[in-house]
């Protein structure tokens, strides 16, 4: 990919940007890879079940960087030397890590494992009638309260031990009326490498058609964006047409 891209001038802008795409995407596989092995290489115990689960998405997640490289390869038109060359090579490391990753559930997830669903309790999100418990200081609940538009709650104050805790909150408004104009911005506000003991920077972007392709570094962890609702808060990406609804 890179040999293609630094000889890119005679290349397609569509053949070009699926390739930084594919970039990207190999960048965190590699490190997904990396952080499985360099664990499972120094252990000879079946791994705890949270480390188990999140090492399993890490594969799956490898196999759908490369899927999405793969789609994203056949688009292109114009440059079937490049879809050509690369495509190969794709289809034979999907192959190579669905066996991975099936290996890696035979041998390395506990057997009482079953994951049927998202857990109930612990480090996920957990919607309640409907609702997103999060726990969050006077001052954000205001700030969140002040911004939120009439319509259907998703947020409720609650005591009990299932909460999700949010450390700070920003506003994204297209009428300025918030602390950003555009998704993008805001992620680039939040902290950077937290950990789930600090919380979730939240973001709660008020209704509009944002037509930005939103990008979250790997550095940016425990983001937390909530919109308005079905057809108020509507994200369009800039490297294709498909549009997503943030609810």
């Amino acid at each position: 990919m890179d040999s293609y891209l630094q000889g890119s001038s005679s290349l397609s802008q569509l053949t070009i940007r699926a390739l930084e795409d594919c970039r990207f995407l190999a960048d965190l596989s590699f490190e997904y890879l990396s952080n499985t092995y360099a664990t499972t290489n120094q252990s000879n115990n079946v791994l705890p079940t949270s480390q188990a689960e999140d090492f399993e998405t890490f594969l799956s997640a490898v196999l759908t960087n490369q899927q999405t490289c793969l789609d994203g390869l056949d688009t292109i038109a114009s440059d079937q030397r490049v879809k050509n060359d690369l495509s190969s090579s794709l289809s034979d490391d999907i192959k190579l890590h669905s066996v991975t990753l099936a290996l890696f559930k035979e041998g390395w997830v506990p057997e009482n494992k079953i994951r049927t669903s998202w857990p109930q309790n612990g480090r996920h999100l957990n919607f309640k009638n409907g609702r997103l418990p999060l726990k969050m200081s006077n001052k954000v609940r205001a700030i969140y309260d002040s911004a939120r538009h009439h319509g259907k709650k998703l947020l409720q104050t609650v005591t009990n031990e299932d909460n999700v805790v949010v450390s700070d909150i920003v506003i994204v408004s297209q009428d300025g009326s918030g602390n950003f104009t555009t998704i993008n911005n805001a992620i680039a506000a939040a902290p950077n490498n937290t950990v789930a003991s600090d919380g979730y920077f939240f973001i709660f972007i008020t209704k509009g058609v944002y037509q930005e392709y939103v990008s979250i570094p790997k550095n940016k962890k425990y983001l937390m964006m909530v919109g308005e609702g079905i057809n108020q808060t509507i994200i369009t990406g800039n490297h294709n047409e498909n549009t997503k609804q943030l609810q």
